[in-house]
């Protein structure tokens, strides 16, 4: 417990100075060039809409459950997970902004609040030729229902996504590893608090292979393990999933992928239907 706490206050430290060193050398740079011309204030905005939506099982698609991933048995309804962030650029490279998040249930149709963040973000936290490094942190606040049942402070998230471009094939490795941190209030009931998630971790290796200039085929793996006060580390599930990722313009992308469950046997009842989109907006 005490490595992952060291461990995310290492990303977020070295996520803060280079992004304050990144910002001091644009500015000095931008001071120094008398005929550039002056950024407006939508210049300076990101805006982005993104979904994912977990779908039925192979075996069922017209389905309106999700998969078991033991036993391949519908065990919760389709969701489609939203989210939509608006964040001020420092640099071309560094940004801060708010994510709202939200869920909707398809067969209850529900519309459930999720914690909203503030992230932090540096296109090229480390970048060298073909070898560039993605850093995020994220600070949510509890507004949901759950976290206000759960009498959460807040979460903090350290995430750091290195890519690979091999040579000059095609191919290109990608990996997102992220680590979250989660406090309570010192007034949660010690049986509640000994079952709450104190950390999560999530690593996510995947080989890309670039079919066309807008297509590119992936394979994706994904650990996520979890930690209690009750249970100590625990394996969170994995799962495979191969896909496309398809820019339909240079705004929107549309992934659609298999989503194979790897933490019991894999089968096609286990297996479900998962797609995003992501559109940039601004």
């Amino acid at each position: 417990m005490k490595k992952s706490t060291a461990m995310l206050s290492t990303l977020v430290a070295l996520a803060l100075v280079s992004s304050l060193a990144a910002y001091a050398a644009d500015q000095t740079a931008t001071s120094g060039t008398s005929e550039a011309k002056a950024p407006t204030l939508v210049d300076k905005l990101k805006a982005s809409y993104s979904a994912t939506f977990y779908g039925p099982s192979i075996t069922n698609p017209v389905g309106s459950l999700q998969p078991d991933s033991w036993t391949g048995d519908g065990s919760s309804p389709l969701v489609l997970k939203n989210k939509v962030y608006l964040g001020y650029k420092f640099t071309k490279d560094i940004a801060l902004g708010p994510v709202f998040y939200w869920k909707n249930y398809t067969r209850e149709k529900q519309f459930i609040l999720q914690d909203p963040y503030v992230k932090l973000t540096h296109n090229k936290l480390y970048t060298n030729d073909k070898f560039n490094i993605y850093g995020e942190l994220d600070v949510s606040a509890p507004v949901s229902t759950q976290s206000r049942n759960d009498k959460l402070i807040t979460s903090v998230t350290g995430r750091l996504d290195p890519s690979y471009q091999i040579g000059s094939s095609r191919f290109s490795l990608y990996m997102c590893a992220a680590a979250t941190a989660n406090i309570y209030a010192a007034s949660t009931p010690a049986k509640t608090a000994g079952k709450l998630n104190r950390y999560t971790f999530y690593a996510g290796p995947a080989l890309n292979y670039q079919i066309r200039s807008n297509l590119t085929a992936f394979v994706l793996y994904e650990l996520n393990a979890k930690y209690t006060n009750a249970n100590g580390f625990e394996d969170d599930g994995t799962d495979l999933e191969p896909g496309i990722s398809w820019d339909i313009t240079k705004n929107l992308n549309f992934s659609p992928a298999l989503d194979i469950k790897t933490g019991n046997r894999i089968s096609l009842g286990t297996t479900s239907f998962i797609a995003s989109l992501s559109w940039k907006l601004l």
